[in-house]
C-alpha cells in the first residue's frame, strides 16, 4: 500500500507529465493550470494503472485540488 506523500507525489507527477508541467503544487487546480478534458482521461487511465483502483472522470472533476485526488485515491486504497 502507497503512503500518503507517496500518493501526492505520484498524483503530482502523472499530472505534470501529461500537462507537460514540473511546477504542480497539492493545491493546484487541475483546470487553472491548463488541464482538459481530454487531458483528464488520460490522467484517470494512468492513475487507475499506477494505484490499482477505480477512478471516475466524476471523481476527477469533483477533486477541487491535486491533493483532494490524492485523498480520495488514498481512502480508495485503504478501502481494498
Amino acid at each position: 500500500m502507497s503512503s500518503d506523500g507517496e500518493v501526492l507525489a505520484g498524483v503530482l507527477r502523472t499530472v505534470g507529465e501529461v500537462l507537460m508541467l514540473d511546477d504542480l503544487q497539492p493545491s493546484s487546480d487541475y483546470f487553472d493550470v491548463g488541464g482538459t478534458s481530454v487531458a483528464a482521461m488520460q490522467i484517470v487511465d494512468l492513475l487507475e494503472g499506477q494505484f490499482g483502483i477505480h477512478l471516475s472522470l466524476t471523481d476527477f472533476f469533483d477533486a477541487p485540488d491535486l491533493q483532494a485526488l490524492a485523498d480520495l485515491i488514498t481512502s480508495r486504497l485503504a478501502a481494498v
